[in-house]
């Protein structure tokens, strides 16, 4: 075995060694309380500000969603809208909201509030206000019908309709500084403020509103957020908390404690984005071949092994297998290979390398002296910069970095290539301009209805931008939500925490 590969292994197993095994506190789950961990602390309750992944079931438990997903078809399906019909242009949406639903406040939820709330989304400046960039303009018909007009097709629209764009807040908050801290929604739950302390305990109890709780049986939710893995995983044992993500290192110490069930599913792709592709800050990155010599450079399928204990595939693409977008021959395109990267390199005129700085990430800091001699032995000299970690994603979109590592949804592919490839994307920090890519894209917006051309099309936009080297992928991961006492839930597509509405008490079809 490499020595790389022996080295990360042995970093492994010490963070296992921290994670005993035994037996959980495993006593039936009480049907009236939900009580799960979050890996990270919510940041804001403003609907415009929301954030996602961990942060999800913070705001699922405060506000609805226009559309909700099935599961089963990854389809949007009505919730707050009874009904969602586009013109033959699919430049125009016209959503039926229901009239019988009330904010916490018990004032209505109609056409306005709809539209209120997708306007403000996208005027606003929020890590999610791309998903109404392509909004033209939202109006309520009467109070019963919003009609969403956009200035170009949008694949993802409906999707994000299911998400944080859906999510709607009591327009008579949207202007108060407070609704970061107090939400103003119509979701299942309100926050018990006097209960709850930030950073360490949110509780959230029934609205006496809420007009559909059949999708929530408890009675009250609490989530903690423990951003620490071994904290997280002491306290599915010890029974302070039914459900929790928890990593691949601490994997082997769930299945090892009796009482506790896991399940698992592919999500995210982690590896090196390579952002600066005009060279403006490295020079060397505005040649393709550079690029894709980083790509040989590094071995993402030892990473995997190593970090991940193989709990992951191999990739060289960002779409999951089941995305339209998915070529399986792209997982292949740059196997492990330092003396093509070195050839690529000298090609480029860099046969003595060249330097490149990269941010230091927190994520099992262990992979970074591998990468680091990795690149060095073709000649890529990396040198990493501290970064302070609750600010990585800012100082990385802020263009301070040429490339950096990233951990990026691998679900709808166009919401991935929306938030990669446009000039003004939220990811691309250096507001590339690459017509290829955006004329791809526009054969794909154009194929969109037809499900057969339009995956076509996307696998196309996905091949060139592995040519092309926009990033180097080394894996995508398996997520994992470990529970106790009976607790059950349903993955969603692609997420990394099950939604907040598919919790249930019973017994756990993991593993």
């Amino acid at each position: 075995m490499p020595k790389r590969v022996l080295l990360l292994l042995g970093a492994v197993v010490m963070l296992l060694a921290g994670c005993a095994g035994g037996g959980a506190s495993t006593g039936p789950v009480d049907e009236s309380v939900l009580r799960i961990a979050a890996g990270i602390d919510n940041d804001s309750f403003d609907p415009a500000q929301l954030s996602g992944g961990q942060k999800d079931n913070y705001w699922q438990a405060v506000y609805d969603t226009v559309l909700k997903l099935d599961y089963a078809t990854q389809e949007p399906k009505p919730n707050l809208a009874t009904s969602f019909e586009y013109d033959t242009t699919k430049t125009r949406l016209t959503l039926t909201i229901r009239d019988d639903v009330k904010f916490s406040d018990g004032s209505a939820l109609d056409a306005d509030a709809v539209a209120k709330n997708i306007l403000r989304l996208r005027d606003g400046k929020g890590p999610n206000g791309y998903m109404a960039a392509n909004v033209a303009d939202a109006v309520a018909t009467d109070a019963t019908t919003a009609v969403i007009s956009f200035k170009q097709v949008d694949p993802a629209f409906l999707g994000y309709l299911t998400t944080t764009a859906g999510a709607i807040g009591n327009p008579k908050f949207l202007g108060d500084a407070s609704l970061g801290t107090t939400p103003q929604g119509s979701g299942p739950y309100v926050l018990d403020k006097a209960a709850t302390t930030p950073g360490d305990t949110y509780v959230f109890t029934r609205n006496p509103y809420y007009w559909n709780k059949a999708d929530f049986p408890f009675d009250s939710v609490v989530i903690k957020p423990i951003v620490e893995m071994s904290a997280r995983l002491n306290a599915l044992k010890s029974g302070q908390v039914q459900g929790a993500i928890i990593e691949t290192s601490a994997i082997e110490a769930a299945r090892a404690t009796d009482g506790l069930a896991i399940k698992a599913q592919a999500t995210d792709w982690r590896g090196l984005m390579l952002a600066d592709r005009n060279g403006t800050k490295t020079p060397a990155l505005a040649d393709v071949r550079v690029r894709q010599a980083i790509n040989y450079a590094l071995d993402g399928s030892a990473y995997l092994d190593a970090l991940e204990q193989g709990n992951g595939s191999p990739s060289g693409q960002i779409f999951l297998p089941d995305a339209p977008g998915y070529v399986e021959a792209l997982d292949k395109r740059y196997p492990y290979d330092p003396a093509k990267a070195r050839e690529l390199l000298a090609e480029a005129g860099y046969a003595d390398g060249f330097d490149l700085v990269l941010p230091a990430f927190d994520y099992r800091s262990t992979v970074q002296p591998v990468m680091v001699q990795q690149l060095a032995d073709v000649g890529i000299r990396a040198i990493m910069e501290p970064v302070v970690p609750d600010l990585y994603n800012t100082t990385v979109r802020s263009g301070k970095f040429s490339a950096w590592w990233i951990q990026l949804t691998s679900g709808d592919a166009w919401r991935n290539v929306e938030k990669n490839v446009p000039k003004k994307a939220s990811w691309n920090a250096f507001r590339v301009e690459d017509p290829k890519a955006l004329q791809l894209m526009e054969t794909a917006r154009a194929a969109y209805g037809d499900d057969a051309a339009y995956r076509k099309a996307m696998g196309d936009v996905s091949a060139y931008l592995v040519e092309q080297a926009y990033y180097a992928p080394w894996y995508r991961i398996d997520s994992f939500y470990v529970t106790s006492g009976g607790l059950d839930f349903t993955f969603s597509p692609w997420a990394t925490a099950p939604e907040l509405r598919t919790f249930r008490p019973g017994t756990p079809s993991g593993s």
